[in-house]
Formats: structure tokens, C-alpha cells, sequence
């Protein structure tokens, strides 16, 4: 399963991940029916319900960075 790795420092509150999120979800473009949430307060703090599948569309939508979905790594035995 990928992992999503979060980079507040790149985030410009754009919210093209949470549209993208929700219009995958609910089949409309709103932000508050997102599972991915942006905060603003002197930057981005970003978090995920707790519903969130993981599926990486936040991700794939992203054009700054702030969110990638990257393959776990795995430690050698």
C-alpha cells in the first residue's frame, strides 16, 4: 500500500487536492466534503479523516509538492 507523505512548506492553500478529493468521493467540487483538511495559520497544517482511504488523488492532483504518494519502504531483514 503507498503511503502519503505531507510537505506543508509547498502547500499555497490552492485546494486542488481537497476538490479533487471530494469530487472523487461525493461527485462534487467542495471543499468541506473532502477527506483530505487544510488549515491556515501563518502556513499550511494538513491532515486526513479518519475515513480516508489512502487512494492518492490529493496527491496526483498537487501541483506544488505538499502532498506525495510514495511506495513504503521496506527495511532488508
Amino acid at each position: 500500500m503507498k503511503k502519503l507523505t505531507v510537505r506543508e512548506e509547498n502547500c499555497t492553500y490552492c485546494q486542488v487536492c481537497q476538490l479533487s478529493c471530494s469530487s472523487l468521493i461525493t461527485g462534487r467540487f467542495n471543499p468541506h466534503e473532502a477527506m483530505i483538511k487544510i488549515e491556515w495559520h501563518d502556513g499550511a497544517q494538513i491532515s486526513f479523516s479518519e475515513d480516508c482511504t489512502i487512494c492518492g488523488a490529493c496527491a496526483r492532483a498537487c501541483l506544488y509538492g505538499a502532498i506525495l504518494e510514495e511506495e513504503p519502504r521496506h527495511d532488508p531483514d
